[in-house]
Order: structure tokens, then C-alpha cells, then sequence
């Protein structure tokens, strides 16, 4: 799996559209016939040249990274929910920072003539509400204390080996694995990174809605009603805003 994924990965760079759709179409092939466990000391390479992708200078790549993700997120959230990174990929394929004010970012107008900006916005932001989904369900699969209580019976005049299992049995549980995949979550989604993100993505989300808001707002003037477009956007919008409150929830817990 490590030659095939190597070798299929660079091509995620290629120039011509068609060879970089049936790199995605292996990748899809591996990762949905692979286990979380299976997969996971690969993921830094997948990670790795997603953001290359999401981060290039050609916006086809650019675009293409977007299936990718969205198959990561599909296949593996709880893997490709640790990237911190791709969060703030995300955010630069759509702002800006501010040139006028340091701490506000601007939104990017005009990024393809193949694409609207509203189109290319709404792409993005489809995949940073599934990353923040993402997030918070592994952040609450972390906080549930699951009860596996089960009959055992042993000759006490005998040692018994026990091992401890989850899920209701099905498993047993990787105590190690469990306490490294939660201090990698915590150390990555620490509060103050939390509310930092938070500050810089919601101007943005801002910027998005009050776009759509004016559209409305001619729209009625105009005897119109809102297109289905932008009220598909603004719904999204709205879902991120919701998702973002429930993640101050948990940042703030944890500081108490």
C-alpha cells in the first residue's frame, strides 16, 4: 500500500485533469476498503500533500483537493479531523488578510472565470462544515463514558488475564491507542487554538452572509423571490455558525 499510495499521491499535481481524477478514483479505492487502524500511519502522507494541493498555485489542483478532502472526511473524519492545518487551507482558498486591518480577513473575489466566487465559496465552506462536524464528533466520542460491564467467572485459586474490551465486547480496547489519539486531539484542538480560528474564520462567515443578505434584499425589490443558490449558501453559513457555538461550548469546559 505504501508504493501504490507514494507513487498515485504525486500525481494529484499533474497538469492534465483527467490523470489527477483517477489518482482520486485509487485513493478513493484504498481509503474506503481500509480501516481507521489499517490506514492511519499513512495518513501523515495523505495529509501532507493535501494541503500541497489545497495550497497550490494552479486552481484546478486547488479544486480537485476539495474531492479529496471530502473523501478523507467521508472515509476517515476521525483520522483527517486531527489536521489542524487544513482548516486554515481552507480559509486561504476564500480570504485574504486584511490589508487594512491585521486581524480581519478579506474575501477573495473573482478566483476563476470557470467558477463564480459564490460558487467557489460555497464549495469550501461545504468542506469546513464537514471538517468541523468532523471535530466535534470526535471531541464528544472522546468525553463518552461507554459501560461495558460484563459477567466474568474464574477459579480464584488461578491467575486470570483479562483483557479489557469496548463497544459492548466487540473489541479489545487499545488503552495505549486511546490515550495517544486523545492528547493528539487535545494538543491540536487546544482553546486557545480553538478560539483563535474561531476569530479569524467569523468575519468571513460574515462577509458570505451579507452577501447573500443584499442579494435578498434586491431580489425583493425586484418582485423575486431568493435563488435556491443563495439560499443553499446561507444555510451553510448558518450550520457553521451553529457548529462554531458548540465548539466554544466544549473550549470553555475545558478551561473550567
Amino acid at each position: 500500500m505504501s508504493d501504490i499510495l507514494s507513487k498515485v499521491i504525486k500525481v494529484l499535481y499533474d497538469s492534465e485533469p483527467k490523470a489527477r481524477h483517477e489518482a482520486v478514483i485509487v485513493i478513493k479505492g484504498i481509503l474506503e476498503t481500509t480501516t481507521d487502524m489499517q490506514i492511519k500511519c499513512f495518513f501523515p502522507l495523505l495529509t501532507s500533500n493535501l494541503t500541497c494541493a489545497m495550497t497550490s498555485s494552479d486552481f484546478e489542483v486547488q479544486k480537485d483537493s476539495l474531492d479529496l478532502l471530502s473523501l478523507m472526511l467521508e472515509t476517515h473524519p476521525n483520522l483527517i479531523c486531527h489536521s489542524f492545518n487544513v482548516l486554515y487551507d481552507l480559509l486561504d482558498m476564500v480570504s485574504c488578510p486584511s490589508k487594512r486591518s491585521k486581524r480581519k480577513r478579506a474575501l477573495i473575489i473573482n478566483i476563476n472565470s470557470k467558477l463564480t466566487s459564490q460558487d467557489w465559496r460555497m464549495k469550501v465552506m461545504t468542506q469546513v462544515r464537514g471538517f468541523l462536524r468532523a471535530v466535534l464528533a470526535s471531541m464528544n466520542k472522546l468525553s463518552e463514558n461507554v459501560e461495558d460491564e460484563q459477567e466474568v467467572y474464574w477459579d480464584g485459586k488461578t491467575p486470570l488475564y483479562l483483557p479489557i474490551y469496548a463497544g459492548g465486547g466487540l473489541k479489545p480496547l487499545d488503552v495505549e491507542q486511546l490515550s495517544r489519539v486523545e492528547s493528539t486531539l487535545n494538543y491540536c484542538w487546544k482553546p486557545e487554538a480553538v478560539k483563535q480560528f474561531i476569530s479569524d474564520i467569523i468575519p468571513v462567515l460574515i462577509d458570505i452572509f451579507n452577501e447573500e443578505v443584499s442579494e435578498f434584499a434586491s431580489c425583493l425589490t425586484k418582485g423575486y423571490v431568493l435563488s435556491l443558490k443563495s439560499a443553499e449558501s446561507v444555510q451553510i453559513v448558518l450550520q457553521i455558525f451553529a457548529i462554531l457555538g458548540e465548539w466554544i461550548k466544549i473550549a470553555d469546559a475545558d478551561t473550567e
